[in-house]
């Protein structure tokens, strides 16, 4: 999946924080994703999402999924806790393409001297600028991204390829050498909310042109409805 677009429960930065950390509510695709991803699960340890072979390109700084993934896991099944939550979502590839600030504190320890500074407080941040900086790549940086060639590599392994809240720009084409990595999709689907017809017409013969697969742009569909229209085929 290659994705842009934050939740649309997220209407301000200021209420960011408190929305990523709620998995209860109704109107966004997180949670048609997850009920997607867990179809079938009835089972207090069957929260293997992770056997789905699914994977996550997002273009955003922000680590909303995750945490949403991380928290629905132990809010829907009994036997997953903090522990198993964190290393269930660990083992999902979601990677930012152009970085991110640092791990949310159950990830990985890169983050840890950043958690220290938030929980002293805000201005403490200032204390760790310097290093977070270092995870953050911008689009026309000197800097080597190896999330480029990771995006790249689960592209070209992709058997059906979701765009959601993609807004097809040059520069994010290019950079991942869209559609020329996408190899063996049998299927691609993509929003295209308020795109004009001809510019839908354009992309849909861009990514037939290159691949012999069938290619579904929709420019009257939300996220949401995308995946309710065409839902995620899981193991």
């Amino acid at each position: 999946m290659v994705s842009e677009e934050l939740p649309e429960w997220c209407p301000n930065v200021s209420g960011i924080a408190r929305e990523f950390l709620n998995p209860t509510i109704n109107d966004h695709w997180y949670r048609v994703l997850f009920s997607q991803l867990t179809d079938g699960r009835i089972e207090p340890d069957d929260f293997k999402i992770s056997q789905n072979n699914v994977s996550f390109i997002t273009f955003n700084y922000d680590r909303s999924l995750e945490n949403y993934l991380y928290d629905a896991i132990q809010r829907n099944f009994e036997s997953a806790g903090p522990s198993e939550g964190s290393k269930e979502i660990n083992s999902i590839p979601i990677i930012h393409v152009y970085g991110k600030l640092a791990s949310l504190e159950w990830q990985n320890t890169d983050s840890e001297a950043f958690w220290f500074a938030y929980k002293k407080g805000p201005a403490s941040l200032n204390l760790n600028a310097f290093e977070m900086r270092k995870n953050i790549y911008v689009m026309h940086g000197k800097r080597d991204n190896p999330n480029v060639e990771k995006s790249k590599q689960l592209l070209e392994q992709a058997d059906r390829v979701y765009f959601l809240g993609f807004g097809y720009s040059k520069e994010n084409m290019e950079i991942l050498d869209i559609p020329n990595t996408i190899t063996k999709a049998r299927r691609i689907f993509g929003t295209a909310i308020n795109f004009p017809t001809p510019l839908v017409q354009n992309l849909t013969q861009k990514f037939k042109t290159h691949v012999n697969t069938i290619v579904t742009i929709g420019n009257n569909m939300k996220c949401r409805e995308l995946l309710y229209t065409y839902p995620l085929e899981h193991d």
